[in-house]
């Protein structure tokens, strides 16, 4: 979920179901919007196919109106932390949210994803850059990255296959 990764900690947490607008992020069925960031600059970011589909799935089984509910007062989660355990205890391998963010950015970086979308995938300010600031930002500018982004991290995790596309037809199906 290349979205999550963007994402910096706990900024999700409070995440609603489309056509439940929130004060901190929204989602809609294309866009995924951060209000609460750290730069106070809000986060716009396109949803990948596989995010899409996530979620649609999550929201037909939905007790609550929150993406990532949880038996709580507040009805969703309010640390990550016992489900990274988790991940920690099945995989082995120790990380943090934070080294999501920098996995994330290297794999982008490795796929020529231009430094400019890596920045906005990022919410990276551009204050000191003057060639950023003729740069006209859309959100759909940053769809063709993230898809590449979140088809390669499908692949490598073995959770679907890539296959070559026909014409218009989808590019992913489910791994056997």
């Amino acid at each position: 979920m290349a979205e999550y990764v963007v994402s910096r900690k706990n900024k999700l947490q409070f995440l609603l179901q489309p056509g439940f607008p929130g004060r901190k992020c929204c989602l809609t069925a294309k866009i995924l919007r951060i209000i609460d960031t750290k730069n106070n600059i809000p986060h716009t970011l396109p949803l990948t196919t596989y995010l899409r589909n996530l979620l649609q799935t999550r929201k037909a089984l939905a007790n609550s109106n929150f993406v990532f509910s949880a038996p709580s007062a507040t009805g969703h989660i309010m640390e990550s932390r016992k489900q990274i355990d988790k991940v920690v205890a099945s995989s082995g391998i120790h990380f943090t949210v934070h080294d999501l963010r920098r996995t994330f950015i290297t794999i982008a970086e490795s796929l020529d994803i231009p430094a400019y979308a890596l920045k906005r995938l990022l919410n990276h300010k551009m204050h000191n850059d003057v060639t950023a600031g003729y740069i006209v930002s859309d959100v759909e500018r940053l769809r063709k990255p993230m898809q590449k982004i979140t088809d390669f991290m499908l692949k490598r995790m073995g959770v679907v296959r890539i296959k070559k596309p026909a014409k218009n037809s989808p590019t992913h199906e489910a791994a056997a």
